[in-house]
């Protein structure tokens, strides 16, 4: 497999033919920073892939199919799966995700080859894998759900990657840039530091959580079933934390506001009650419904880290003597302190 090389960046409106008006040319061909055609190879596959998942769920065992237990371990609470169908369900809706995920990675993403977004997206499920036979099924099983969750953080850094070099639709980064001081001042440092070791600090006390819901000994089918709730709670948490860090400090309001990461967590406190209701009509749904959420914020943060990447090319190309200045500074300073002292 060729690896693919960083693209430079491309107008896209030199691909406009002559006589036809640029923005309208660009308005016709491309739907949100997609070109129509990536757009409509989207669609396709998704379409191909639903009915897959469909058949593969249906073909897992289902509570009519499965064994009954024996008396000592008979379910108190009827609606939920067995152990063993929850393995089966989360297993096979994980590897699907990520493969799904990682061939969209591999259409948009300017830097990685195949071969390296294979290996990048199968991180997680392997790891996955060698939880399950280290901690047990229950373990696996959170891991393998945890899995979805990177391959969409992947998935939204590509995205990104995409619309910053050949779509033209995303020029946060360009925004942010040119917000960003030649040198911060003193207050600005500190309230970075702050928020940093505030979120860092939040971040280490969800994780611990988090590690130990994934790694805890397994209690059974209920306690599978909460654990991936409460596991897709904490990470949304903590990569909400960071995408704001990164959004308000780095990026200076330029990719979205401080008004839309509040909305953004008005909504997941709504949805915890849309996830109840989605309770009473299936597990699954309640499951995944929060499962969902943690891969839109995944998928969310890996843009963001993509946009705050490119704004540090922007500003390494575009301030390359900034160390060398600084280091001036600070020389002529201390050579007025000496020339100072002497007099």
């Amino acid at each position: 497999m060729t690896k693919k090389h960083a693209a430079p960046d491309i107008d896209i409106y030199a691909e406009c033919p002559d006589g036809i008006d640029p923005v309208q040319w660009r308005r016709s061909n491309y739907t949100c920073g997609l070109s129509n055609t990536s757009l409509a190879g989207m669609i396709l596959v998704t379409l191909l892939f639903v009915p897959l998942v469909v058949v593969l769920l249906c073909r897992l065992p289902g509570p009519a199919s499965s064994p009954a237990p024996a008396p000592a371990e008979t379910h108190t609470e009827p609606w939920l799966p067995t152990l063993q169908q929850t393995v089966s369900v989360v297993w096979t809706v994980s590897l699907l995700a990520c493969s799904y995920l990682g061939f969209w990675i591999y259409t948009f993403s300017r830097t990685m080859g195949a071969a390296a977004v294979f290996f990048r997206v199968s991180y997680g499920v392997t790891l996955a894998y060698a939880a399950a036979g280290l901690a047990g099924p229950a373990s696996g099983v959170a891991a393998a759900h945890l899995a979805t969750a990177w391959a969409a953080g992947l998935l939204g850094y590509a995205l990104a990657e995409y619309r910053m070099r050949d779509g033209g639709g995303e020029r946060a980064a360009d925004e942010a840039a040119a917000r960003t001081p030649a040198v911060l001042s003193e207050g600005q440092e500190l309230s970075r530091f702050y928020a940093v070791f505030m979120s860092s600090m939040m971040t280490l006390f969800l994780a611990a959580i988090a590690a130990w819901a994934v790694f805890a000994p397994g209690d059974g089918e209920q306690g599978t079933v909460l654990r991936l709730l409460g596991i897709s709670a904490l990470v949304w948490w903590i990569l909400f934390f960071w995408a704001t860090i990164v959004n308000l400090s780095f990026l200076h309001e330029a990719l979205v506001s401080g008004d839309f990461l509040s909305r953004f967590l008005y909504y997941f406190m709504g949805s915890i009650f849309l996830g109840f209701l989605c309770s009473l009509v299936s597990l699954w749904l309640w499951v995944y419904c929060f499962g969902l959420e943690m891969m839109a914020m995944a998928a969310f943060f890996g843009y963001t880290l993509a946009v705050n990447a490119r704004c540090k090319e922007i500003l390494a190309r575009d301030q390359p003597l900034l160390k060398d200045l600084e280091l001036g500074d600070a020389v002529l300073e201390s050579a007025r302190a000496s020339t100072g002292e002497n007099a």
